[in-house]
C-alpha cells in the first residue's frame, strides 16, 4: 500500500512537468472544467488557478467510465 501512495505522490508533481494535458475523456470532468493526466495506470483530473494545480479526482484505468 505504501508503495502505491507514493507512486500517486510523486505522479501528482509531475502534473504539467513531464505529465501532458489532455482533454478528460470523463463527461463529469469535462463539466467541471478540468485538465487529466495520465501517469501509468492512473488518470488525475485536475484544475489550475494561476500558479497552484490542485488534484480534484483520481481513478484507475479501470473505472475510467461514466458512473450511472
Amino acid at each position: 500500500m505504501q508503495s502505491n501512495v507514493n507512486e500517486a505522490y510523486d505522479a501528482m508533481f509531475q502534473i504539467e512537468q513531464s505529465l501532458l494535458r489532455r482533454r478528460p475523456t470523463i463527461q463529469r470532468w469535462q463539466q467541471a472544467g478540468w485538465h487529466m493526466a495520465q501517469a501509468g495506470k492512473w488518470y488525475y483530473a485536475y484544475s489550475i488557478n494561476e500558479d497552484t494545480i490542485t488534484i480534484e479526482d483520481a481513478c484507475h484505468q479501470q473505472n475510467m467510465h461514466e458512473e450511472e
